[in-house]
């Protein structure tokens, strides 16, 4: 996303966030079920389950938080010298 969206100007972190919140969140609460899942020694269907029953309440706590979080990180951007930043 940093390298779609490069300015930390205020559009321009809204758009960043919500498009992360939209594209990738998903993905990675899938990833997360799944791979948990398989850490605790469950089938396939037992962890498709646990992520159905899961899934939009994890979604709906993420979206509460996370873009409050992501958007606040253009500040330490700002700060940051380029040389240093580990996501250029």
């Amino acid at each position: 996303m940093h390298l779609v969206f490069r300015a930390c100007l205020a559009p321009q972190a809204l758009t960043k966030v919500m498009a992360g919140q939209v594209t990738m969140f998903p993905a990675y609460v899938v990833a997360f079920y799944l791979y948990m899942a398989t850490l605790e020694g469950k089938s396939l269907p037992e962890s498709v389950e646990k992520l159905r029953g899961r899934f939009v309440q994890t979604y709906a706590v993420g979206t509460a938080f996370w873009p409050g979080e992501r958007g606040s990180g253009c500040n330490g951007y700002a700060m940051i010298e380029k040389l240093f930043r580990v996501q250029d």
